[in-house]
């Protein structure tokens, strides 16, 4: 499967210019949303907001160091992706990526 299009929320704090220039060599579509407009990128508002909390969630109760902070960003969003998805038919997402990494 072959990404067409990405959704972004018009903000430059990604590095979006090196984004760019990736998605014109693949042929792929930037669509930006209108700026402080937070209604048409709520799933992303939600989901960075849910992994943000997990992952302060495991560094306080954990009483992990702060500088570990990347780390709980990047497991945190590791276990979202091993959780079944209704929007997935009750697949994870982990699953349908790994199923297009192997060669038929």
């Amino acid at each position: 499967m072959k990404v067409q299009a990405i959704c972004i929320d018009g903000g430059r704090e990604f590095g979006v210019t090196s984004l760019e220039s990736f998605a014109s060599k693949q042929g792929i579509v930037i669509e930006p949303s209108t700026l402080y407009n937070h209604h048409q990128n709520g799933i992303a508002e939600r989901s960075i907001g849910l992994i943000c909390t997990m992952a302060r969630t495991m560094i306080l109760d954990l009483g992990l160091p702060l500088y570990l902070w990347p780390e709980a960003i990047i497991t945190t969003a590791e276990i979202l992706n091993r959780l079944l998805s209704r929007a997935l038919s009750g697949a994870t997402l982990y699953t349908l990526q790994d199923k297009e990494r192997r060669p038929p």
